[in-house]
């Protein structure tokens, strides 16, 4: 079983395409959401998304993106996490990497770095970086449940559990 993840704050301009995302993922079988009370409409596209997947989802305070992270990742009950940001897709690939997962034939692995392509670069959420091509980023944002977890105030740095 495979556990999307997903933190947020005030991303009403996206949730929904991220939502339908993973939605569309047919090996994805859990979608979590953490909101850090959003003044725009994100709670509300949340809570009235209709989905086939178990759907959990919560507010809390935002105390730090390695905090709001690692309490989402707890949500999750699935042998995989897979961690997204609203803004964001993977690979086309990314339905055969789940089913390859779910199916066993990952074993050896217990992290996989992903290229992530932000989706909407015109919005205002969007950050250009200099380093890389326009749009792609890698991460770590796949990994066995309670192989990693972040520390401290960081955003993007996994640490062994």
């Amino acid at each position: 079983m495979i556990s999307a993840c997903l933190i947020c704050h005030n991303e009403g301009e996206l949730i929904l395409q991220c939502l339908n995302w993973l939605n569309s993922l047919t090996n994805l079988t859990e979608i979590c959401i953490i909101d850090s009370f959003s003044t725009d409409d994100t709670w509300e596209k949340i809570t009235t998304f209709k989905t086939n997947k178990r759907l959990i989802f919560k507010q809390q305070e935002f105390k730090s993106f390695g905090h709001q992270k690692n309490d989402c990742i707890e949500m999750a009950s699935g042998d995989w996490i897979l961690l997204i940001d609203a803004d964001e897709t993977y690979s086309y690939g990314m339905n055969q990497l789940l089913l390859d997962l779910n199916e066993d034939k990952l074993e050896k692995y217990n992290a996989i770095r992903i290229m992530t392509f932000l989706m909407y670069l015109n919005s205002s959420h969007y950050i250009h970086t200099n380093h890389l091509p326009l749009g792609l980023d890698p991460h770590i944002r796949l990994w066995r449940n309670n192989f990693c977890t972040y520390r401290g105030e960081c955003h993007e740095r996994l640490y062994d559990s």
